[in-house]
């Protein structure tokens, strides 16, 4: 496997994101097997798996070309994912309806930041969603 070859950045992507290939396969309801012969460049995975895969974080066009976004194309990804992140999160506490445009860009923007620390600890990512909730809520 060279290391130019969309099987080497789909492995890479794996193992930057931290995931095992049954778990990266399992995002997109595919097998190890799948995940397997893609990183062995023997098949290539879907839209549906690149889908998941990008909603996991992973650098799609990366993947299929071998150029990375560029830092502002980087921004712009993450704060949309957190921008869909803030309506997944309302929809599940049934807050949607409180949820107005200012409040949902302003929560995006808090989960933006909040990604960018480098000292995430599972107690500051708990007391973040309990301050998100409680912001959601109180809306």
């Amino acid at each position: 496997m060279q290391n130019n070859s969309y099987s080497f950045r789909i492995r890479e992507e794996r193992e930057r994101l931290g995931f095992s290939q049954t778990e990266f396969a399992a995002m997109g309801g595919a097998s190890l097997r799948s995940q397997q012969s893609w990183e062995k460049e023997s098949a290539f995975p879907n839209i549906k798996m690149l889908q998941a895969w990008a909603d996991q974080g992973a650098d799609i066009l990366y993947i299929v070309t071998g150029q990375h976004l560029s830092k502002a194309e980087q921004v712009e990804e993450q704060v949309h994912q957190a921008y869909q992140w803030v309506f997944k999160f309302a929809d599940k506490l049934n807050a949607r309806e409180h949820l107005t445009a200012d409040l949902a860009k302003e929560l995006a923007k808090e989960i933006y930041e909040f990604l960018q620390d480098d000292e995430m600890s599972a107690s500051n990512i708990l007391d973040f969603v309990g301050r998100f909730e409680q912001k959601l809520r109180a809306a």
